[in-house]
């Protein structure tokens, strides 16, 4: 209730979600001051704390991450700015996040909100379930991490989100996509191998020579974008992992010259992990070996004419999506017109775990080596990116695997 404050009114909210816990503010007239403290206090039961209120009162301690013109745009960028432990993933999606939120105002993020905004990235963008719980998942961290760095007591829509957000299952919204001409996203783990002939059918592209009639650009031969194939196709390396590598990267093992690579790991906890060793097969070798000749005495960079060293975030995030957009265009030509390059990781997981022991029955690797060659930390990964075709499962069953 409004109290009288000299010759004037104040208006006085007592509430712990407000940033200081309280607020106050003077008034002409009683009538004022008691309209201010309805709007305030109904927004507060909605679970939003007033923009106005967020700009007047700033905590004593904020950070230099505060968000004062209420903007959901700003706080994004002050959680990649200055959050110094952000993920490189969640740097990207932030950047992708700005072309949807960029002008949404702080105190309108409430749960419907939330979930409208789920609808859009089903619909509307018909994207897949990962990628919806990537952008959806990524603001709710930018979210909590603001309110937490400047000690803002506000509700978190992202918790009450139910399992199957992402997921399309309504028919009013199939419809839709349907209407709009998109596809539905069943949410099922991609599998994507390369079929039967696809890997010869790719290197022919790459070295220049026409595979399918209805190609009707010429083809230029790429011998760098053919190595960084093969490497990535029969090692599993991540696309910047690959493509960062050095001559200096590759070490002899058993014997062998430059039988293994040293990767700088690019996934981890916060986006961090120590270097790890990854077997160099000889079908890569082949390939390998005369393209480091080729580079000359002296040369540094594996691949110079992809990546010109620069370790700039923005920089890598270019260069990546620059390879993957050659790569998708390259295997259009060899007629895989759905392959994407994060396809060869799966590919190359399943060419690890097919491969045989020269030395006597089974195979070379078990699962606790593969999973270390390929980064990862926890075997749910084997389930996500292992895909056995028929003939090579029924071997691994008679091996006891």
């Amino acid at each position: 209730m409004a109290r009288p404050h000299g010759k004037k009114f104040q208006a006085r909210i007592i509430d712990k979600r407000l940033p200081k816990g309280k607020h106050f503010k003077t008034f002409q007239s009683k009538s004022d001051a008691e309209n201010y403290e309805d709007e305030v206090r109904a927004s507060l039961n909605r679970g939003v704390v007033p923009a106005f209120i967020l700009d007047e009162d700033a905590p004593a301690n904020a950070s230099a991450s505060y968000v004062r013109s209420g903007m959901l745009g700003d706080l994004v960028t002050a959680y990649r700015e200055h959050n110094a432990s952000i993920s490189a993933t969640d740097r990207d999606l932030c950047q992708i996040l700005m072309h949807y939120i960029e002008k949404t105002k702080i105190q309108d993020v409430t749960y419907p909100w939330l979930e409208s905004f789920a609808k859009f990235l089903r619909v509307d963008e018909n994207l897949a379930p990962n990628s919806i719980r990537g952008r959806v998942g990524c603001l709710g961290r930018a979210w909590r991490w603001y309110h937490a760095a400047n000690e803002i007591d506000a509700p978190d829509p992202w918790g009450k989100l139910p399992e199957g957000y992402s997921i399309v299952t309504s028919k009013k919204e199939i419809e839709q996509i349907l209407a709009n001409g998109g596809e539905i996203k069943d949410g099922a783990p991609r599998n994507r191998r390369l079929a039967p002939g696809e890997y010869e059918a790719i290197i022919e592209v790459l070295d220049g020579q026409r595979v399918k009639d209805e190609v009707t650009q010429p083809l230029i031969a790429n011998p760098e974008m053919r190595v960084l194939f093969i490497l990535i196709a029969n090692t599993g390396m991540r696309l910047r992992e690959a493509y960062r590598l050095r001559v200096s990267s590759f070490v002899e093992a058993e014997g062998v010259p430059r039988g293994v690579a040293i990767v700088q790991t690019t996934k981890g906890h916060r986006g961090k992990a120590p270097p790890r060793e990854v077997p160099i097969l000889q079908i890569v070798l082949n390939e390998l070996n005369p393209w480091i000749e080729s580079l000359g005495d002296g040369a540094d960079l594996l691949f110079p004419g992809v990546w010109d060293g620069s370790n700039v975030e923005e920089d890598l995030r270019k260069t990546s999506n620059s390879i993957a957009r050659k790569f998708k265009n390259v295997f259009k030509q060899a007629g895989a017109m759905d392959l994407n390059e994060h396809d060869l990781r799966h590919e190359a997981t399943c060419r690890w775990f097919t491969l045989k022991n020269p030395d006597g029955p089974g195979w070379f690797y078990n699962q606790w080596e593969i999973m270390n060659l390929m980064g990862w930390t926890s075997d749910a990964m084997i389930a996500r990116y292992l895909s056995l075709r028929g003939s090579s499962a029924a071997r691994a069953a008679k091996a006891g695997l």
